[in-house]
């Protein structure tokens, strides 16, 4: 197996097939790699231990040319992001028998002591956020009921969020820990 740039990809892809990597981990490495790619020397595209040595001066490049378009951050983020999947490339794609031995961790999330004092007195549990009422609210249907917020979560993600204008502390709650819980630790 070469060392390549080419390499990682393979890996990403290999992974992920293997279930190794879940679809939005694979997603998020390729995303990283392919912008610091663009920062790359054709000796360091030539060289995964060249990129893992330089990787701090490499980042500074790719901060350099996108601070504009994305947050100090998700900088940062992507940096851990290819650190990580040379990490794992460096233990475990480089054979077969490193990719059978891979033993991947499934995370149980905790509520961090932030979110619980942010929730008040009367938290709510992941199980209860998941409950859906026995008879639903009515859908609102009148545009000036809710909020509609239009995010853009990735360059190429769009989300609009319909929220009621009197959305109550309990509720928000509700949506952050069903948001917190669908998160893809790095």
């Amino acid at each position: 197996m070469s060392k390549d740039l080419g390499s990682l990809y393979e890996f990403i892809e290999r992974a992920k097939r293997d279930r190794k990597y879940a679809e939005n981990t694979a997603f998020g490495r390729k995303a990283a790699l392919q912008l610091y790619e663009l920062e790359l020397s054709e000796d360091e595209k030539k060289s995964i231990d060249l990129i893992y040595e330089r990787l701090d001066r490499i980042s500074q490049a790719v901060f350099s040319k996108n601070s504009k378009k994305f947050s100090s951050s998700t900088l940062a983020v992507y940096k851990r992001r290819v650190k990580n999947l040379i990490d794992d490339y460096r233990k475990f794609g480089t054979s077969a028998e490193g990719m059978a031995a891979w033993s991947t961790n499934r995370k149980t999330r905790t509520q961090n002591k932030s979110t619980a004092e942010a929730m008040g007195s009367n938290p709510v549990t992941l199980e209860e956020a998941l409950m859906v009422p026995a008879r639903p609210a009515p859908i609102f249907t009148n545009s000036t009921s809710t909020h509609d917020l239009n995010v853009q979560l990735r360059p190429d993600l769009r989300l609009t969020l319909s929220l009621p204008y009197d959305l109550a502390p309990k509720e928000a709650s509700r949506l952050k820990l069903l948001i917190d819980s669908m998160t893809v630790d790095e």
